[in-house]
Parts: C-alpha cells; structure tokens; sequence
C-alpha cells in the first residue's frame, strides 16, 4: 500500500454466475487465475488460486464484518505453511483492501508479505 501499482486483475463472473475469476498481472511479470465460490455443504467460501510460477494455494473461511478472511495451508520447499488473506470491502470509497499475512510457524507468529488496495479501473 505504497501508492504504487503491484498489479492489474479482471474479475468477472463464471459458470453461470456461481463463482468469481480473477485474473491478475503483476508489473513484474508474474500472473495468476483463481475461482472464489461459496461451498454450501462447508456453509463457506473458498478460493483455488494458480500462479505461473506453479504454485497452487487453496483457502477457506468467511465474510463477516465487511470482511472476508480466507486461511489455508500448503507447502514450500518440503516446509509448511499457513496463508490467510483478508479483503476489507470499503464500500463508500468503492475500494477493497487486500492483506496477506504468512506464518511458517503453525500460526504462532505471522507476517505481512502483501498489502495492496484494489480501486475500480478509470474508463
């Protein structure tokens, strides 16, 4: 959230309307697709996101609050590792915030590795 661009991402509807896709481009050239959908038989949301890097993450969790909180694990270099990505909707500025924290520690500590804002691309 350093007023810099990190990235440009499409979100449009898919299979019928029952589940989002993002598609994102970071500036640096890294890109990445992921499917948010809401799991009725878990009463929750989930996202399966896929970088180009090959790296595959799948989370879990809830909208509450004006807030959707998304946690999972999956493994780096033989290491575990537990994600949870919170989107803060501010919807009077018609801005959503996005911050992704990271522990390797089962949970015990974590640490910011993104904190972006997603504003609605100018026509």
């Amino acid at each position: 959230a350093n007023g810099k661009l990190a990235g440009k991402s499409k979100i449009s509807l898919a299979a019928g309307g029952c589940a989002l896709l993002e598609e994102y481009e970071s500036t640096g050239g890294y890109s990445g697709k992921s499917l948010n959908f809401y799991k009725t038989d878990l009463d929750k949301w989930q996202q399966v996101w896929v970088g180009s890097d090959g790296g595959v993450l799948t989370l879990t969790g809830e909208y509450q609050n004006n807030k959707m909180i998304l946690e999972g694990e999956s493994q780096s270099e033989g290491k575990k590792i537990w994600d949870r990505i919170t989107w803060h909707n501010n919807a009077a500025e018609h801005t959503v915030r996005q911050v992704w924290d990271r522990s390797e520690d089962a949970g015990k500590t974590w640490k910011t590795i993104f904190d972006g804002l997603y504003t609605k691309k100018k026509s």
